[in-house]
């Protein structure tokens, strides 16, 4: 499951739609929501950044031999305390599940086509974002 999408979603239907059927041993989910802020406007490229999502999923599912991942991240003007992302990974243990979704966030922080902009300026990744993506790196 990748989704882009302007809607509010319910992050417990998409953690029931993530579960398989008594395969998994572990799920973990990561929920967002805008911090405090007079409110954040994000943009996406259609078609480029769910593929973009696609891949990371697929790279996520076989690095840590997840049965299942999902993503998805809201665009559109967002106010504070609305979710704007969802993440949930599913394996067979939970170390995997976990690093599996640490992985997905890590890199959606950083390297996905979503831009974000507050109070009238772009916002860019900060150093602690990029700083993050070494411990994937092998």
């Amino acid at each position: 499951m990748v989704r882009v999408q302007t809607a509010l979603f319910e992050p417990g239907a998409l953690q029931a739609e993530l579960t398989t059927g008594g395969a998994a041993g572990a799920v973990v989910t990561f929920t967002g929501h805008v911090r405090e802020s007079e409110g954040l406007h994000l943009e996406h490229y259609p078609g480029m950044t769910e593929q973009v999502l696609a891949d990371l999923r697929a790279q996520a599912i076989e690095r840590f031999s997840l049965i299942d991942a999902g993503i998805v991240h809201r665009v559109g003007m967002l106010h504070t305390d609305e979710v704007i992302v969802w993440v949930g990974t599913c394996s067979p243990h939970r170390q995997d599940a976990f690093d599996g979704a640490c992985f997905l966030m890590d890199y959606l922080k950083s390297q996905v086509p979503l831009w974000k902009k507050e109070g009238g300026a772009w916002l860019e990744p900060g150093q602690h974002e990029l700083d993050k993506l070494e411990r994937w790196h092998d």
